[in-house]
């Protein structure tokens, strides 16, 4: 049956995409093998000659480098070479990340992100502001955006109050050029920090 063959032709075709790609890179990457990358300290420079030294590389002087490769290339070849490094502490920020999450568990961090979510969202509706998306429920996050209906401009009045009281929000616009305000706090943001972002919103309506 034609559902049955439809992989198998779909794998096939995408078999022969792959091998033509091959071909075309080969054949228009054939001159330009590390083609102004730092291997060519090594596969054409030498560290004996006046134009290994001193000849411009992308217009830098490079004689340090040249002399550097070459010398770890007499030392230790390109075994040893590393492209890169493991980011060890990212890796280390993330586990620490990760079991300090899991140590309060997840449903204690949603817990504490929607009483702060309602919190935030009554202050908002306090001050006569239009929020967006659900407030509660599976789809509700600690996201939070808002914009003014009635007045639209002054979304671009409480950004400014906002960054000049040192708070985080990311001013944004839809496509049809309506400004809105995003919050979004976390489950180590305070009810204070909470009361702090309505104070200074509310200041800038006045």
């Amino acid at each position: 049956p034609l559902a049955e063959r439809a992989p198998q032709a779909a794998a096939a075709t995408l078999g022969m995409l792959l091998a033509v790609a091959a071909a075309v890179y080969a054949v228009a990457g054939r001159a330009q093998w590390f083609f102004q990358d730092e291997w060519v300290f090594l596969t054409e420079r030498s560290a004996t000659s006046a134009s290994g030294l001193f000849e411009p590389h992308n217009e830098h002087w490079v004689t340090a480098p040249v002399l550097v490769y070459r010398l770890l290339w007499n030392l230790v070849g390109a075994r040893r070479y590393e492209p890169g490094v493991l980011n060890a502490q990212g890796l280390l920020g993330m586990q620490a990340s990760m079991e300090m999450l899991t140590g309060i568990g997840i449903p204690a961090v949603s817990k504490r992100l929607l009483e702060l979510k309602a919190m935030l969202c009554d202050g908002l509706e306090s001050l006569g502001l239009d929020i967006l998306g659900p407030r509660e429920g599976g789809s509700a996050s600690g996201i939070t955006s808002f914009t003014d209906c009635e007045n639209p401009r002054r979304i671009g009045e409480m950004s400014a109050a906002l960054q000049h009281s040192n708070i985080v929000a990311s001013f944004r616009h839809d496509r049809e050029g309506k400004p809105y305000l995003r919050f979004s706090p976390h489950f180590y943001n305070t009810p204070a920090e909470i009361g702090q972002v309505l104070e200074v919103l509310a200041h800038a309506r006045t």
